[in-house]
């Protein structure tokens, strides 16, 4: 019995730790989806998922007892802030009041994110030059709006020449500073999320194509032999980090290569109870640090490894 609780504890963490992950992943994922020109309908597809994941991080309060305004993201070295609040309006009224925001006055969503509460309750127009590359997406009660703000309004010449500035210098802030909502309509109320960021967005070094990613490895949670380093994702204040590495080789032997160094850096295993999703491994330091380990088969003989690491909040030990 004892068992079994302690596992459906260690399930329970594991889900909202797994949301940083995911949330980590997705905002590089999102924002380099336009930076590169994919399909429409992929970074359509990218763009709502990254709603999604900023939605459970404001939920579970970052994985831990973190309530903030205004929330900064590093991911890779790159800052990115978010708020997140609940409204009595419609998904589709607040959607179309950021879209049209976006195309007259994008450069003034920033304060008005900022303030998101007061926002949404007067929807007064913000200031500021109009936007480009503007998105609109709603499948069924959930949506999106993304655009970029640039220093002033762009014609089709000027916006395809920063595009393609923007592909040479890996510099998406070239093309504008980043705005961003996502909403979630929840029976008679709404869950809406925001993220935006202004200067310098170098995608180029936030993901290099052969050494580590910018960040810092968890001190005492040794890497996979071998491996690099593709995410190190924090939010400020929060008890919770992800680091994310590729390495050659199978899923099942990266983890059972991981594990022996684990336990003798001194981590403990958590066995989980049957029945409950096993999407990882646990480990324990007891009351100090708490650690999920998952992997997944990639491409060309490649392993990704996640890193969810929790200090000092009631976790996997407790």
């Amino acid at each position: 019995m004892a068992t079994r609780a302690l596992s459906s504890r260690a399930a329970s963490w594991m889900s909202r730790g797994l949301r940083i992950t995911l949330a980590g992943s997705v905002i590089v994922v999102a924002f380099g989806a336009v930076a590169v020109r994919v399909s429409v309908a992929r970074a359509s597809d990218v763009g709502m998922s990254f709603g999604d994941q900023l939605l459970m991080v404001g939920e579970s309060h970052a994985s831990g007892s973190l309530v903030a305004d205004v929330y900064h993201v590093h991911v890779n070295g790159q800052i990115l802030e978010t708020t997140n609040t609940t409204t009595d309006l419609p998904m589709r009224e607040v959607l179309n009041y950021a879209a049209d925001q976006c195309k007259n006055h994008a450069d003034g969503l920033r304060e008005a994110f900022q303030h998101l509460d007061h926002t949404l309750t007067t929807k007064e127009p913000t200031n500021g030059t109009s936007g480009a590359l503007i998105v609109h997406q709603e499948y069924g009660e959930r949506g999106y709006v993304f655009c970029v703000a640039p220093d002033h309004a762009l014609t089709p010449v000027e916006l395809m020449a920063r595009l393609e500035e923007a592909g040479h210098t890996g510099d998406f802030s070239r093309i504008g500073n980043i705005r961003y909502i996502a909403v979630r309509q929840m029976g008679p109320r709404a869950r809406v999320v925001t993220a935006w960021h202004d200067g310098q967005f170098e995608l180029a070094k936030m993901f290099p194509s052969t050494e580590d990613a910018p960040g810092d490895d968890f001190g005492g949670v040794p890497r996979p032999d071998g491996a690099r380093r593709t995410l190190s994702a924090t939010i400020d204040g929060a008890s919770a980090g992800v680091n994310s590495y590729e390495v050659k080789g199978k899923a099942g032997d990266v983890l059972a290569g991981l594990d022996s160094k684990l336990v003798a850096k001194g981590w403990k295993g958590v066995p989980t109870a049957p029945g409950v999703p096993n999407a990882g491994k646990y480990y324990t330091l007891g009351t100090k640090e708490d650690l999920v380990v998952t992997a997944s088969d990639g491409t060309a003989g490649m392993t990704n490894v996640a890193y969810v690491v929790s200090r000092n909040i009631a976790s996997v030990a407790r």
